[in-house]
């Protein structure tokens, strides 16, 4: 039962998107972040990991305050749903994932899906570590208006290798389809 461990997470992230009860949300964040810093085995990498659901979080809840119809669950649910599917993803055992579903099985398009994700997940990290690492040693101060617009095309960059991947992947999946 191997496969057993990152269902726990997967199911309480599940769990904490569809409640309402404040109570059950407050523990799960509480929960999520301790489990995070877990599998993690680090809080501050921990804490990098969760900075841009955070800034996310923090969006949605600056958005509300716009229209005045503040719902801290929202930001909440979002970062709980996310501690537990990353401590999810980190706990599934991926070498023997491949092996162990035989092809044309019920589960063979999901394990391929989930094999995709991390494959797209451990290559946007390498380019945005690669491109952001490329910025800091061109980039003399790390603060002002030079560095704000190095900062922007760095990120229109990832962005645009990010959509160029996908879109060879996806007429990749055009011409030959998913080896199911």
């Amino acid at each position: 039962m191997p496969f057993a461990a990152p269902l726990i997470p997967l199911i309480a992230a599940v769990a904490v998107a569809f409640t309402h009860n404040t109570l059950w949300i407050i523990s799960a964040v509480l929960a999520g972040f301790l489990l995070h810093i877990l599998a993690r085995r680090s809080l501050l990498k921990s804490m990098r990991a969760t900075l841009p659901v955070a800034l996310f979080a923090l969006i949605i809840t600056l958005l509300q305050l716009l229209w005045r119809q503040l719902d801290l669950t929202i930001a909440a649910k979002t970062l709980a749903v996310f501690w537990f599917s990353a401590t999810a993803f980190r706990l599934v055992p991926w070498p023997r994932l491949v092996g162990a579903i035989h092809p044309g099985s019920r589960f063979s398009a999901l394990v391929l899906y989930l094999l995709f994700i991390r494959h797209f997940a451990c290559i946007l990290t390498s380019e945005s570590r690669r491109l952001f690492n490329a910025r800091s040693y061109s980039v003399v101060k790390p603060h002002g208006r030079w560095a704000f617009r190095s900062l922007a095309a760095a990120l229109v960059m990832l962005f645009l290798r990010v959509m160029i991947r996908a879109e060879r992947f996806y007429a990749a999946q055009l011409l030959k389809g998913p080896a199911l």
